[in-house]
């Protein structure tokens, strides 16, 4: 089961032409960055442990900033690494983060060999068909720890049933090369499931458009545990 090469070719030249590691993962925002490391680092200091294998890790986005400068600190001292289909993301992840393993590897083919026990998927999952991410979710699920942030269809769905509400058009939909979790994937990764940047996407996009950026992710960082049952929210967390 082959990679798409068109999806890939995508993702490739969007790194190819990224003026930082985020340009290719983050789409510039600075915001939706400071919360999703947050989440992560905070799992990996609380829930898990032992070596990292980081899949789709892109050009190492994980790292930027302040929050990524500490999660590099505890992947150097646990062990740690990154696995990408992108070359040209591999090439600068090894460049720019000494000390941290990093593969090319086309993950719909196998799982690299190697010792870790913790897994960190961040937006990997949804880059991929279902087709394809289904034996993908099986081989997660059997790591001891997992660390994922993926979008899901009931998030963007609930969403948009806000945006609706608040006058807010069009609704959101599934980018290019994107195939949003369904619940029935969530269940089977199993896990604690929350919706940590629920409320910044209900905030930034629209739907409270008198709140700065600033204030938004101020809010946010309150709330971005909330059940599953909260009925906002496009990206879900799960961990274990």
């Amino acid at each position: 089961m082959a990679a798409d090469q068109k999806g890939l070719d995508y993702w490739e030249a969007r790194w190819l032409n990224a003026k930082t590691p985020g340009d290719g993962s983050w789409d510039g925002d600075e915001y939706a960055r400071r919360l999703e490391q947050d989440w992560i680092r905070r799992r990996l200091t609380q829930v898990a442990a032992g070596p990292i294998l980081d899949l789709g890790c892109g050009a190492g986005a994980l790292f930027e900033g302040e929050i990524g400068a500490k999660i590099y600190e505890i992947a150097l001292k646990r062990g740690y690494l990154g696995v990408d289909g992108s070359t040209a993301a591999i090439a600068r992840a090894q460049a720019d983060l000494p000390g941290l393993t990093f593969e090319v590897c086309d993950l719909t083919q196998a799982f690299p060999k190697n010792a870790a026990q913790t897994v960190i998927s961040r937006r990997f999952l949804q880059n991929l068909t279902r087709e394809q991410r289904a034996p993908l979710i099986a081989g997660i699920r059997t790591f001891p720890y997992g660390i994922l942030l993926e979008c899901a269809v009931r998030g963007l769905t609930q969403t948009n049933v806000v945006r609706s509400a608040m006058g807010h058009y069009p609704a959101l939909k599934e980018p290019e090369f994107n195939y949003f979790l369904r619940t029935e994937e969530l269940t089977e990764l199993g896990g604690r499931v929350s919706w940590p940047l629920g409320r910044y996407y209900a905030l930034t996009r629209g739907i409270l458009d008198n709140r700065n950026s600033e204030e938004a992710y101020n809010i946010s960082a309150r709330l971005m545990d909330w059940p599953l049952g909260v009925p906002m929210g496009l990206v879900a967390g799960i961990s274990w």
